[in-house]
């Protein structure tokens, strides 16, 4: 008797060990798309995202108009608040701040404070400054409020609700 000789069959995915399965070749990648899959060179910088805005330290006096109030309405003022925010100044800062605007610092930030506070803050400075040449200024509260930060210690000081304007 005739030996039969045994062949293994292993199965392989999508097909068996006595019929192999050819792969189908992949198209040849166009330039453009040999392009895209390029590693970028070592010695080129990747393009970086856009850099943020350098943070605003002024606001110009068109932006936030000064208007100077006259000292014998300042002394009688109403004791409600107003949509204006008032600054109790020295006349040679006036003059800077209406022709060149105010600044954002926040290592020395400007005080502004409501209405009522006004005659207390004037008051305060005249004590500690003989001179008459104290101004009072005001400016609408809306133009603004994104660089207001509240200032409790004035605010208990005088009785009202004072702000620091400093870029946050």
């Amino acid at each position: 008797m005739a030996r039969k000789t045994f062949t293994p069959v292993f199965p392989l995915e999508g097909g068996d060990a006595r019929r192999p399965v050819r792969a189908l070749r992949a198209p040849a990648k166009t330039s453009d798309e040999l392009k895209t899959d390029a590693q970028f060179d070592l010695f080129d910088r990747p393009p970086s995202p856009p850099l943020p805005p350098p943070p605003r330290t002024h606001i110009s006096p068109e932006e936030a108009p000064l208007t100077l109030v006259p000292l014998r309405e300042a002394a009688t003022m109403a004791k409600a608040a107003d949509q204006f925010l008032y600054m109790v100044a020295r006349q040679d800062e006036v003059a800077i701040w209406q022709s060149e605007g105010l600044k954002l610092d926040p290592r020395a930030p400007l005080g502004l404070a409501e209405r009522p506070a006004v005659l207390p803050w004037l008051q305060r400075e005249m004590e500690n400054d003989a001179d008459e040449g104290l101004c009072v200024l005001r400016v609408r509260r809306a133009l603004l409020n994104e660089w207001l930060e509240p200032d409790p210690d004035q605010s208990a000081q005088f009785g009202a609700m004072c702000y620091l304007l400093c870029h946050v």
